[in-house]
């Protein structure tokens, strides 16, 4: 469990209480917990459970160009690794009412190397008009991928959220440092 927990010092008795809400029960007595300062991508979430939504650095709108630089690409294992990544995902990407997908998926690759997970249904509507209306989740999908790939290629752990310090030393590893947003 992750959670933003709101602090209230004591200092003169040199306690902090934690007001934890609904996760209280969750909390048992001795238990330990670790405690660090907000990332800046969660400054303004509210105090609570931090839902599991991958990598923070993906939703970064300054790494943008850095996911789309083609060398980038490249060194995280191209537009076929992407594939792969993509191919791994259990579900439809696409919006809209879960009647309207079947079982039955495709990884759909777009002309400029995206890739994006779809049932047959919703890629039959998308194919003709290019995967336009789809761009975000194509976006955020190699985003999600090269953040992953540099994690597995730190050999950090499965549920670690990758800092902007570790993408950069990724970078220097694969030459390609001139690609990071100044």
């Amino acid at each position: 469990m992750k959670a933003i927990l709101t602090a209230f010092p004591q200092n003169s008795a040199r306690v902090t209480l934690l007001k934890s809400g609904n996760l209280t029960p969750r909390l048992r007595d001795g238990q330990r917990v670790m405690i660090c300062d907000v990332p800046r991508q969660l400054e303004n979430v509210p105090a609570g459970e931090i839902p599991e939504t991958g990598q923070w650095l993906a939703r970064d709108e300054a790494l943008e160009p850095f996911f789309a630089d083609c060398r980038v690409i490249n060194a995280a294992g191209g537009p076929e690794g992407l594939n792969r990544w993509v191919s791994r995902i259990s579900d439809c990407q696409c919006a809209g009412a879960e009647d309207d997908h079947v079982r039955n998926l495709t990884t759909a690759q777009t002309q400029d190397g995206g890739a994006v997970r779809l049932c047959h249904a919703c890629d039959n509507a998308h194919y003709m008009k290019g995967y336009r209306a789809l761009s975000d989740i194509i976006t955020r999908n190699r985003a999600e991928w090269i953040v992953d790939y540099v994690r597995m290629s730190l050999r950090l752990e499965k549920n670690h959220q990758v800092t902007l310090p570790e993408m950069f030393c990724w970078a220097v590893l694969h030459g390609v440092t001139n690609a990071m947003p100044v």
